[in-house]
């Protein structure tokens, strides 16, 4: 029996087939020309240009948006001060009118000038003849020169004493009690006291005619001041 031989056809043992052999199609490169080029560059250019006009169509609208609402917001803004305004005004007004009143009304109760001046230079003595706008009203002891021990003692011995009550000792009045200031006012010991001896709850119950009293009375006013200013 014979054996049969491979078939071989189509391969090779020292190299390749005839197939493998043929050459492969080379890839045709694709080249444009300028003007192709030119026409690419172009349409690019028109495209952005179209996109830079439709962002700069889109920003001048952003634009005019907020420039319209800070417009509104202004309005409003103004709107509503000038109503502040409005308010404030008619607030003024009526204070205004109310401090108008208020003089009117302190006006109408100011005396006229034939009354004030009659305050001023004293008017018609009542039934005891005293004028108590224009007339030195004395203590009772006083007004005959006399020393009001009774009361000045009462004085002393309360919670409260005048600086007038505590100087002015029975000493001190024999002192002083004919004595008249040099000065224009004539002033006296008497006068001096009248004040704090009619009304004990004064602090210093005392005061000078004229600015002689000081040192005419000297014995009485000194401790005074001295017990008034500290120090004197």
């Amino acid at each position: 029996m014979s054996e049969e031989a491979p078939d071989t056809k189509g391969t090779s043992l020292d190299g390749p087939g005839p197939e493998e052999t043929a050459e492969k199609p080379k890839r045709r490169l694709f080249t444009r020309s300028d003007e192709k080029k030119k026409e690419i560059a172009e349409k690019r250019k028109a495209k952005a240009e179209k996109v830079a006009a439709k962002k700069a169509e889109k920003e001048e609208q952003r634009k005019k948006k907020a420039a319209e609402k800070a417009e509104y917001r202004k309005s409003r803004s103004d709107a509503s001060q000038a109503k502040k305004e409005e308010k404030l005004a008619a607030k003024q007004a009526k204070k205004d009118e109310k401090e108008a009143k208020k003089l009117r009304k302190a006006l109408a109760a100011v005396p006229e000038a034939d009354e004030q001046e009659d305050k001023l230079f004293g008017r018609e003595p009542d039934e005891n003849g005293i004028d108590i706008n224009f007339d030195l009203v004395m203590e009772e002891s006083l007004a005959k020169n006399e020393y009001p021990k009774e009361k000045l003692n009462a004085a002393r011995a309360a919670d409260h004493t005048s600086l007038a009550a505590k100087f002015c000792t029975q000493e001190i009045w024999d002192q002083y009690k004919d004595t008249v200031s040099s000065g224009p006012a004539k002033w006296t010991l008497a006068r001096a006291i009248n004040s704090g001896t009619l009304y004990p709850s004064s602090f210093v119950g005392c005061h000078a005619g004229d600015r002689e009293s000081y040192d005419d009375f000297r014995d009485f006013f000194y401790p005074v001041i001295e017990a008034y200013h500290k120090g004197f």
